[in-house]
């Protein structure tokens, strides 16, 4: 089972890096889609400060040497999980409601998945 988590922690962080890729390349439709107002520089910069997030924390976990690394990878994937739900949710300005709280009601699953895969790995 361990090793099974391992996996999927990589798997993890390789959806962070895509993801965080295919945004940096349209910021502009996939800003809507994540419920972000992308006509407005504050919304663009928020976009391209979210895929850049992604990408490190995505990075961090795909070059995790050991099971400490790859926890600590999950970690901080789970906190900035934790500050999208809060931001999509409760947030104003260049968040777009209702949009972004559709989005925020899919996030708590990926937290108790990456939980999941945490309490998992094994040294």
């Amino acid at each position: 089972m361990a090793d099974l988590a391992k996996v999927f922690a990589r798997i993890a962080g390789w959806g962070s890096v895509g993801l965080g890729g295919v945004v940096l390349v349209r910021p502009k439709q996939l800003g809507k889609v994540l419920g972000i107002d992308t006509t407005k520089g504050a919304g663009m910069a928020l976009t391209f400060a979210l895929a850049v997030r992604d990408m490190a924390i995505g990075l961090y976990l795909v070059r995790a040497k050991d099971t400490k690394g790859l926890r600590q990878g999950l970690l901080y994937r789970m906190l900035a999980e934790t500050s999208d739900t809060l931001m999509t949710g409760l947030g104003r300005g260049v968040i777009r409601q209702p949009a972004a709280r559709k989005i925020a009601l899919t996030i708590p699953p990926l937290i108790l998945i990456e939980w999941l895969i945490r309490t998992n790995l094994k040294d």
